[in-house]
């Protein structure tokens, strides 16, 4: 009887034994997946922080984010304008002083048209003054379908325009014009006729752009 006894005993620890070491062997197959998974996500996050590195590097390159970008640079159109003795500059300067503002120079079909803000010595933007032109190039596309040329200035609350009819040597040469031109300048309302009086002045100008 001892030595059956003994010898269970001695089977049910060899089977202990066993069973120990396929238990062993599973935690250490798990470890070695759990240190596998870590490393992978550490490398995919290092591509993900390399890839964004280099999208940013390449923005950069760009010139910046969608939020940065240049400043708008000033035009090359410049127009010195001299009504009744008094001289005017105005110029193709970027931004304009309010969102309903706009400025451009360009030849179309025959004919040179801009808008120009008034500026001062400096070049700085004056409120309240506006040069707009339409000048026609001899022998070109708007000249030989009748079209009129079109010339007004507005300074501080006082216009003056170019009325058909009225005499205007302003020949388009390209992106440059000069000349002279009738202007009217708008007045008061007859009370009787109900007609805006107006007041002739003879203007030169000289543009480009």
């Amino acid at each position: 009887m001892r030595r059956t006894g003994t010898a269970l005993i001695a089977a049910l620890l060899v089977f202990a034994g066993c069973g120990g070491d396929d238990t062993d062997s599973t935690d250490s197959d798990d470890a070695a997946a759990d240190v596998s998974g870590d490393a992978g996500d550490d490398a995919e996050s290092g591509d993900a922080e390399s890839d964004s590195d280099s999208d940013a590097d390449v923005a950069d390159a760009d010139g910046g984010d969608a939020d940065g970008g240049d400043a708008p640079a000033a035009g090359n159109g410049t127009a010195t304008v001299v009504i009744d003795g008094t001289t005017y500059q105005f110029a193709q300067v970027e931004p304009g002083p309010d969102d309903d503002y706009y400025t451009f120079c360009s030849t179309v079909a025959g004919t040179l048209q801009a808008v120009f803000p008034l500026v001062d010595d400096a070049g700085t933007v004056v409120e309240g003054g506006e040069l707009s032109v339409i000048f026609l190039e001899p022998g070109g596309i708007a000249a030989d379908q009748g079209e009129s040329p079109e010339f007004s200035v507005s300074v501080d609350q006082q216009f003056w325009f170019h009325e058909e009819g009225q005499p205007i040597d302003v020949p388009a040469d390209g992106r440059s014009a000069s000349g002279t031109a009738t202007l009217l300048q708008s007045g008061t309302m007859n009370a009787e006729t109900g007609a805006i009086e107006t007041t002739p002045f003879d203007v030169t100008i000289e543009m480009s752009c």
